[in-house]
This record gives C-alpha cells, sequence and structure tokens, in this order.
C-alpha cells in the first residue's frame, strides 16, 4: 500500500494522501479508489431519475404483459430510454 498518511484509526479510511506524489482534498475511503464529487442537487436528480427509471421500468412491464395499447409501449419506452440517458450523463459528470 503506497499510502502516505494514515486516518486517526491507524487505517486508510481517514488518509488524505492518495500516494506519496498526489494529494486528496478530501478523505479517500479504503474501499474505493475515487470519489466523485457531486452538489447536492446532482445527488438528488440522480436519486430521483433512478426513482424515476424504476417506476418505468415497472409499467413497462405491466403493460407487456396486458397489451390494451401498443401507442402506450412506444411511450413508455421512449421516456424510460430519455430517463436512463439523461441518468447516465448526470453520472458520467457531463
Amino acid at each position: 500500500m503506497d499510502w502516505k498518511h494514515l486516518g486517526p484509526r491507524g487505517d486508510a479510511r481517514g488518509a488524505r494522501f492518495l500516494s506519496s506524489s498526489t494529494l486528496a482534498p478530501f478523505p479517500v475511503p479504503s474501499w474505493r479508489g475515487t470519489i466523485i464529487l457531486m452538489d447536492k442537487k446532482a445527488k438528488k436528480k440522480i436519486q430521483t431519475l433512478n426513482q424515476r427509471v424504476q417506476k418505468l421500468q415497472q409499467q413497462l412491464a405491466g403493460a407487456r404483459k396486458q397489451v390494451d395499447d401498443p401507442a402506450e409501449l412506444k411511450t413508455l419506452e421512449a421516456q424510460l430510454s430519455a430517463a436512463e440517458a439523461e441518468l447516465a450523463k448526470l453520472k458520467s459528470g457531463d
């Protein structure tokens, strides 16, 4: 392990250094090498989009079992793909 500094517990959880040459501006957990910094609005938007994607997937599954209106399937699929694209865009940080 190439940690320069160990945290107060004697492990890397509270470490502020990623390696001997890189200083991290935040504590780096030992279980994850990369942390994506997001503001509260972005986190909330991702959370609501995840809920929307889950709801649309359930609606789409129900609509596929009982096909009353074929146009409904297309609109649900379009909404689902749009929500997933927006979620991927937010997660990538663009």
